[in-house]
């Protein structure tokens, strides 16, 4: 049996249906209309739950973007929710960064 480590994971996002809809048209994360200067959160697959997030209509969509382990290693650097372990924010400016970086996008 192989000892290697994976090369990819996978990442999820809590979604909207209308974020669904942009962020299929976009192929990846799409900022928020009015906050384009935020993050985005993403999460490690399985660690979050989107029905204990808030209100269902802001959270009734999942999306798993599968990326390669290095990028996983990239998104680390930035922010950590403290109070919700493997979720990181993406800031703003990287969004187009991390989306080049994503090799499978399910909605």
């Amino acid at each position: 049996m192989s000892k290697n480590k994976p090369k990819t994971l996978d990442l999820e996002r809590c979604m909207s249906e209308a974020e669904k809809e942009q962020a299929l048209a976009k192929n990846g994360l799409v900022p928020k209309p009015g906050h384009e200067t935020q993050p985005k959160w993403v999460a490690l697959k399985g660690t979050r739950n989107c029905k204990s997030l808030g209100k269902p209509k802001y959270y009734s969509h999942k999306a798993i973007f599968t990326v390669e382990k290095i990028t996983h290693d990239w998104v680390k650097e930035y922010e950590e929710k403290p109070n919700e372990p493997n979720s990181y924010a993406i800031p703003a400016d990287k969004i187009d960064d991390f989306n080049k970086e994503i090799l499978i996008k399910r909605f």
